[in-house]
């Protein structure tokens, strides 16, 4: 992931934590503001209520009637409550004795009032009080809707930072896929061009090996060919296209191998046993998985060197007689091993072609020593 991706994570998620803070906090602030409101109407009237002269309960009643906030009131007189104006909340309960002695002093909530008392007489109240419920429920509706707002920016920082990611991650890989082909083209066709370089310069001095060396640089030409071909399907093993599959007898596809490879080199023995196995897959990247394997083995081998071919169940088995790798790899190849054909004078791209497509149809490569004497490669495929 690039530092801006980073960034662009690390700074939504800073936002959109800040964002979340300060919306529940301003929400709280509200309601506390509110509430800090009622206390104040309510312990307004309650010191008016103990310094009038007149009646406290016309006092009560003229305030309530002014008041920019609902307020209730009623008389609670032995163990009974009436409701002196029409919007007393129902669901308000006759107070405690516990709840008296503290509501004659301070404000105090009963169930979703703040109430406050004044008493009139010894077993007379006048109760005064504001609902909160109300307020309660307005918090609550404001907490969603900000919670609902937070959480779709939080859905727009994630889509944004994944948009990111994403693009990061195919520039990358874009680049990195170029990057390798760039080197592996380096890599590989400077030793071709370095020998026609040469014998070219060497054709103005030596007018008599024109032949000698023309045929030279033709064979380097065609190395080079073949260095393209392979770095091109490399290229396009590298890149995520779908895989265009098809049903095939893989048995009767085998035959078609063993039949070029006896009329390429008609002095080899050349055995194919395989049993029926119908399988789906990318045909054009199974024949650069076997023929890659083929061809390696042709090359590699001495010409009176034995290929033998095997199919048993999902399991095939390719092996020569050739000399073998002298360390048989129990990890993928990288593009440049020593341990390939350079002796050979092939380009060493064969063994990456192999394990790409390999992977590219699902396939298993395992890699060991020959009855035969060289190298044994076992595909298992899905």
């Amino acid at each position: 992931m690039k530092l801006t991706t980073r960034l662009a994570l690390v700074v939504t998620a800073i936002l959109t934590a800040a964002t979340v803070v300060t919306s529940a906090q301003a929400l709280i602030a509200s309601r506390d503001s509110k509430l800090s409101t009622y206390y104040t109407v309510l312990d307004s009237l309650a010191n008016d209520l103990k310094n009038t002269k007149d009646d406290p309960t016309s006092l009560a009643l003229l305030t309530a009637e002014n008041s920019p906030i609902p307020m209730s009131l009623a008389f609670v007189t032995n163990n009974d409550i009436s409701f002196l104006t029409e919007n007393a909340g129902s669901e308000f309960k006759l107070p405690t004795s516990d709840q008296f002695k503290i509501g004659l002093q301070k404000t105090i909530q009963i169930t979703n009032h703040l109430t406050r008392f004044h008493a009139i007489s010894n077993d007379e109240y006048l109760v005064y009080f504001l609902p909160t419920d109300t307020l309660q429920r307005e918090f609550n509706q404001s907490l969603k809707s900000a919670l609902f707002f937070n959480l779709l920016i939080i859905l727009l920082g994630a889509l944004i930072v994944t948009l990111l990611f994403r693009r990061d991650s195919k520039l990358n890989s874009a680049a990195r896929q170029m990057q390798e082909f760039i080197g592996d083209a380096s890599h590989e066709l400077k030793t071709p061009l370095t020998v026609i370089r040469g014998y070219s310069e060497m054709l103005t001095s030596n007018p008599n090996k024109v032949s000698e060396y023309s045929a030279r640089i033709n064979s380097e030409s065609i190395r080079m060919t073949n260095i393209i071909d392979k770095l091109l399907k490399i290229a396009a093993l590298d890149e995520t296209n779908p895989m265009l599959t098809k049903e095939i007898e893989l048995s009767e596809y085998l035959q078609k191998y063993v039949n070029d490879l006896k009329i390429l080199q008609p002095n080899r023995p050349v055995k194919l046993m395989a049993g029926p196995l119908k399988m789906n897959t990318d045909v054009e990247v199974l024949d650069t998985l076997i023929s890659n394997l083929i061809s390696n083995a042709r090359i590699h081998s001495p010409i009176d060197a034995p290929i033998h071919l095997s199919l048993e169940g999902r399991n095939l088995i390719i092996e020569d007689g050739g000399p073998g790798l002298k360390v048989i790899p129990d990890k993928p190849f990288q593009r440049f091993d020593k341990s390939r054909s350079r002796t050979s004078g092939g380009s060493g791209l064969g063994m990456s072609l192999i394990q790409k497509s390999a992977k590219q149809i699902g396939a298993k490569l395992e890699f060991g020593k020959s009855e035969l004497g060289g190298l044994k490669v076992k595909i298992t495929f899905q």
